[in-house]
């Protein structure tokens, strides 16, 4: 929206933003509903859907978007959507879900090999069978660090070590967020919670320094991106603004109050020409959606109760196939996810090989194996003997081709900047 300096252009613009807000909190409180019925079905064996759901979710979301803009009502120039929507581009042209994948191997996945070849290296000498956890978690704990120092800190490139840098951090605050929640979760189970004020405390205190980190990290990145990228986001931003800019908005209205005005002429029309019981029906159809919520809020206690039995009926009778094994049960619906997403990868790999560059199939193979590591890692932990051994094995192999695909990757990403560069320069010469 174009920004004027006069006091009705900076009300209407701050009003967009006030509605910009509710519209985001809401889009975001189905994802979030979704996503905290499904973790009280899982922890609690039951779901609660209710008005504190649908309506406070929202209501919090909308106050901290509002904050942000009432912290900068004397900017004429910010703009909070403008603001959002320059975020989501540069995370689109920092390539997050590739260094997702590349960080968690590197810090993960390499110091359980290189804590697994001390382990071996250390099983020649004579180490007290009872000491050995102790030296296993320590050896873990100092290559876990070893690999975090060389992964964010080793790169030339500012680039991509404020990008890695960036996931290993959001890596970092995911793991210490879901160890928190769990550790607040059992002082709460165990009726544990005034003695341990102080470690929840210590606990929230680390979940919101390591938040800090994060945004420092975030600010690094979102400059250096910036002015890596600039022209091409603000041709983005451009191609964006113009798409949903809020002329477009008011044709959008103007039109749809035609069409509505239109709709009620012929419905008029058709209710004075005697089809009363035509109209009837397409208005209670256009109410149903209406109707079907207000059923929701007046049935709410039956609902939630249905709801509890089929989430206890379906658990029960997984969990029955399984002898009531739930570590085992568990596991197996693990695997059933993974084998969803890997016939999806395959799928869209197999339909878009000839649409894809060399370089985004082979991004596709890496997710593939990625999610085919995961799958044996679950199965060796399932089975046990030779069958382990060769999930294990077969784990390290994938491991070594995904590591040889992503130097062949960054290799072909070097090569197609150059080229890029290359071309450009061509370009503005000849211009």
């Amino acid at each position: 929206m174009k920004k004027g300096n006069h006091k009705h252009s900076y009300f209407l613009h701050k009003m967009v933003q006030f509605f910009y807000c509710l519209s985001m909190a809401f889009t975001l409180e189905l994802i979030l509903s979704i996503a905290v019925i499904i973790l009280i079905a899982i922890r609690y064996n039951a779901v609660t859907l209710g008005q504190h759901v649908l309506f406070w979710i929202p209501i919090f979301l909308t106050v901290l978007l509002i904050w942000i803009v009432i912290l900068n009502y004397k900017n004429l120039e910010f703009s909070l959507p403008n603001s959002l929507l320059s975020a989501l581009l540069i995370l689109k042209n920092t390539n997050f879900k590739m260094r997702l994948f590349e960080s968690i191997l590197s810090i993960f996945i390499i110091p359980i090999i290189l804590t697994t070849l001390i382990i071996r290296l250390l099983s020649n000498y004579s180490v007290p069978t009872q000491e050995m956890p102790i030296i296993v978690e320590v050896v873990f704990t100092i290559c876990f660090i070893i690999s975090l120092l060389i992964y964010s800190e080793s790169t030339k490139d500012e680039f991509k070590r404020l990008t890695r840098q960036f996931v290993i951090w959001f890596l970092i605050f995911l793991g210490f967020m879901i160890l928190t929640l769990y550790q607040i979760n059992t002082y709460i189970i165990e009726g544990q919670m005034q003695e341990n004020m102080i470690n929840i405390s210590i606990a929230i205190l680390g979940l919101v320094l390591t938040m800090v980190t994060i945004i420092d990290k975030a600010r690094l990145l979102y400059g250096a991106i910036y002015e890596k990228r600039k022209d091409t986001i603000i041709k983005e931003i451009d191609k964006e603004v113009e798409k949903y800019s809020i002329d477009k908005f008011k044709k959008i209205l103007i039109s749809k109050y035609e069409k509505i005005s239109d709709t009620f002429i012929i419905i008029r029309k058709d209710w004075n020409s005697g089809k009363k019981i035509k109209v009837i029906r397409i208005m209670f159809i256009a109410f149903l959606p209406m109707i079907f919520l207000a059923i929701i809020f007046k049935t709410e206690d039956r609902i939630n109760n249905i709801m509890e039995t089929i989430v206890l009926f379906l658990s029960s009778n997984w969990f029955r196939i399984f002898k009531d094994d739930k570590e085992l049960g568990t596991k197996v619906l693990g695997l059933l996810i993974i084998s969803g997403m890997l016939i999806k990868c395959i799928y869209d790999l197999i339909r878009n090989f000839n649409k894809y560059k060399v370089y985004n199939n082979m991004v596709y193979i890496c997710r593939i194996l990625g999610l085919l590591m995961f799958m044996f890692i679950i199965l060796a932990t399932i089975f046990s003997n030779i069958y382990a051994t060769i999930f294990k094995y077969a784990v390290i192999l994938i491991f070594v081709i995904i590591l040889i695909l992503l130097l062949l990757i960054t290799i072909i990403e070097k090569i197609w900047q150059k080229r890029n560069k290359k071309n450009n320069r061509v370009n503005q010469e000849e211009g």
